[in-house]
């Protein structure tokens, strides 16, 4: 899970009882970074697999996508303005997924079906700021996970996931608040042998906001 300055890492075998624990914690925005082939939660943006396959018609699409997200990004648009600059691409792609879904193509058959299906989640960013187009954010987050199950192999005990869980959780929050990683945990166990709560890694605005509630 992530926001803007905060990473939490989670080893598990489905994101399916992660969500509910997002829904009852205590988080007001963010978003849900999975290292699943098919995660039920927000998929981010396909459109490069589909431009393999779909070819040009859907690239002129994508171009067009872009080319409005970059304007948005510039300040040349506004949100609404983007929202409605966006809806003819998502209903011609819609059309270009169904032209592929009814093909006798299976490659295409099966790959636009189920894009169909979940086709409200493949244009979330356009309905929720802060979501990004792209999985960049989420391959970033994600790759010191990766890079360390790779050259370790996981882990063996499920007190093992929590620790690494944890771990990875500090380093990267730690990292997108510019924050030092090993004065953290001498805080943190400072903190645990004196019997106190642990260093808040909520970024400062959110701390703050917290204080003066």
């Amino acid at each position: 899970f992530g926001d803007g300055e905060l990473r939490v890492f989670k080893s598990t075998k489905s994101v399916t009882p992660l969500l509910s624990e997002l829904r009852i914690g205590n988080f007001g925005h963010g978003f849900l970074l999975c290292e699943e082939r098919n995660p039920p939660a927000y998929r981010p943006h396909q459109h490069g697999q589909i431009e393999r396959l779909l070819g040009h018609d859907l690239m002129r699409q994508q171009k067009k996508l872009f080319e409005h997200w970059r304007q948005y990004k510039a300040g040349k648009l506004k949100w609404k303005e983007f929202q409605e600059s966006v809806r003819p691409i998502e209903e011609e792609v819609r059309r270009l997924l169904l032209r592929g879904q009814f093909s006798r193509n299976k490659k295409l058959i099966g790959f636009c079906k189920g894009l169909n299906e979940g086709r409200a989640h493949l244009w979330t960013f356009t309905r929720e700021i802060g979501i990004e187009p792209t999985n960049n954010t989420a391959e970033r987050a994600l790759r010191p996970a990766v890079i360390y199950r790779k050259l370790s192999f996981g882990t063996q005990t499920k007190s093992g996931s929590r620790y690494l869980e944890r771990l990875l959780s500090v380093s990267e929050t730690c990292r997108l608040q510019n924050r030092n990683v090993y004065e953290y945990l001498v805080q943190a166990m400072k903190a645990k042998f004196a019997d106190q709560p642990a260093p808040s890694l909520l970024p400062a605005t959110e701390t703050s906001e917290t204080v003066a509630a």
